[in-house]
């Protein structure tokens, strides 16, 4: 079978969008028939000078959207049945007239992960572990939400900020567990750090306004920065680049207490240079407290909002990671010349604030001591399950990853040690047997010549982590064959 990509390519950017949309196109035609065989990633890559990886990922989307079924030993085969040519015209992608906000959206499809049955999935421990939440607490504290009829029959209007009860809650439990002064009136309640990261981006840039932001990091941060027409200005984590604060920006998005994905936290040099930076450019600096309640020794990490005396810091947090994924609440402590705006923005996109019930269930998780006891079972829980990971991967892994310590969170941070081919097919031959990683490349902005991995652990037993072990152990041990 001849595949002619030119067409595809040209329309979608990257080459397993290409490949994907011309297969389902075969098939939507009619001239791939249900029970037709798939020619293997193999061939594929090998005729048409492609990664083996880059038409796995094609025939995963195939597969997960139902247009093709895989059987094992046998190959991929068409499964979708064709109907008539309506179908096939409805299906169709239509041209829509979208505005330069949407162009500038990235493609679901590449932030979309698949549906493919996964038996080990280390991307989901970047969730909590919910098999250890304490359940009895938390119902206790939702019943006593429901309890406070009289507060809620009191409230004629939502306020946008959030309920007092619960933002005096957070002031009280930053103060105590970080050492952070936020008056109630400092904090606004959002949906999840990422809604208060949206907001502050859209208020604070200008198309061609450049925006630091950590090299690696989150990705979502790029994407977010690209649709208000701002520059994304990498700044590398993995060096002392931060030492030298002297950017054309007037805007930072940094994780100072467990620097996502690599795990590290910035030194008090660092912290204090890129506070004199802010205070010398009349710069806003986005703090983005993730993952450092979760901490192996000692107390929390005092965020840089602590040493912040010009109030240049939005300090930004969430309940997401130490309660439950399900519960979008975050917070923001905002400083008062930028609070007014601030909530104007939140209140033209979300004039209703975040479930009420939900809000006064968290002030009471918080008050009755609850969530600091949770806290700290957690962090033995994690501190655990960490070192049994790190020692399986020293006992097993040592040939083909290079790792760093972290003191915080749950996943844990790795450099591959052999070339990138070998790398795509120990990937291939993993996923084959149903253990699954999620990519971190695209973080990147300056790409590094190695392959980065970050194993996510929270969420396994250590049956289970013996297990994934032993897979990859196997493949390092084959030559990747």
């Amino acid at each position: 079978m001849f595949i002619s990509l030119d067409t595809y390519i040209n329309k979608y950017k990257y080459k397993y969008l290409a490949l994907y949309h011309y297969f389902r196109d075969l098939i939507l035609d009619g001239q791939l028939q249900k029970g037709s065989r798939l020619p293997s990633t193999r061939e594929v890559a090998i005729d048409y000078g492609l990664n083996r990886n880059t038409v796995s990922l094609a025939y995963d989307m195939l597969l997960s959207e139902g247009y093709t079924e895989a059987i094992k030993g046998s190959g991929t085969f068409v499964s979708f049945s064709f109907v008539d040519q309506s179908v096939k015209e409805e299906s169709n992608e239509r041209e829509v007239r979208l505005s330069d906000w949407g162009k500038m959206l990235p493609r679901q499809g590449e932030n979309v992960r698949s549906n493919q049955k996964k038996i080990i999935d280390f991307g989901s421990g970047f969730d909590p572990d919910l098999e250890n939440f304490p359940s009895l607490d938390w119902k206790k504290a939702v019943n006593h939400s429901i309890k406070e009829s009289d507060y809620l029959l009191s409230l004629k209007t939502l306020p946008v900020e959030g309920i007092g009860p619960l933002r005096e809650s957070i002031s009280s439990y930053l103060l105590r567990a970080k050492g952070l002064k936020a008056s109630a009136d400092d904090i606004i309640i959002l949906n999840g750090s990422m809604h208060g990261i949206s907001i502050l981006l859209h208020l604070l840039v200008k198309p061609g306004d450049k925006v630091v932001i950590e090299d690696p990091g989150f990705k979502r941060i790029k994407d977010v920065i690209h649709t208000t027409g701002g520059i994304p200005l990498p700044v590398s984590v993995l060096d002392e680049s931060f030492m030298n604060a002297s950017w054309d920006s007037h805007l930072a998005y940094v994780t100072p207490s467990y620097q996502y994905p690599t795990g590290k936290i910035m030194p008090m040099e660092q912290r204090i240079k890129l506070l004199q930076w802010a205070s010398e450019k009349g710069a806003i600096i986005i703090e983005d407290d993730y993952d450092s309640d979760f901490r192996r020794k000692g107390r929390a990490i005092e965020p840089l909002k602590v040493l912040d005396t010009g109030q240049r810091v939005v300090y930004l947090g969430t309940f997401t990671k130490t309660i439950m994924p399900s519960l979008r609440i975050g917070f923001a402590v905002v400083p008062p010349y930028l609070k007014h705006v601030f909530l104007e923005a939140k209140h033209l996109f979300e004039p209703y604030t975040t479930s009420v019930l939900e809000q006064l269930a968290i002030s009471s998780f918080i008050k009755s001591g609850a969530y600091e006891r949770h806290i700290r079972r957690m962090n033995r829980i994690y501190t655990q399950k960490y070192h049994v990971f790190k020692r399986l991967m020293e006992e097993h892994l040592r040939d083909l990853f290079t790792w760093e310590e972290s003191q915080a969170g749950f996943h844990l941070f790795a450099w591959w040690k052999r070339s990138a081919e070998e790398y795509l097919l120990f990937v291939q031959n993993c996923q084959e047997e149903g253990l699954y990683w999620p990519t971190i490349q695209r973080g990147f902005v300056n790409e590094p010549a190695r392959k980065a991995v970050i194993f996510g652990y929270s969420h396994l037993s250590t049956e289970q982590m013996e297990n994934a072990i032993q897979i990859m152990a196997k493949h390092g041990r084959q030559g990747l064959k």
